[in-house]
């Protein structure tokens, strides 16, 4: 997928992670709560809103499999 040329990019991060993320973590994480929760973060209305600061840590996705996570 490519980015919309139009959208303004936050520093360095890649907005094309977006919804490679969105898929791995519908695919990944078994709790339809978290996963919820997850994927809301990434996908706003506004995508100045969305929040992928933990895209650059993939400890974190790895944690996903393993963990039940709360307090999102």
């Amino acid at each position: 997928m490519v980015a919309s040329k139009n959208i303004k990019r936050k520093g360095n991060i890649d907005f094309d992670l977006i919804p490679k993320v969105a898929y791995s973590i519908a695919r990944n994480v078994s709790d339809e709560n978290v996963r919820q929760k997850l994927i809301n973060r990434l996908i706003t209305p506004n995508i100045e809103d969305s929040e992928i600061e933990f895209v650059k840590y993939p400890l974190m996705i790895a944690l996903m499999k393993t963990r039940k996570m709360e307090g999102i």
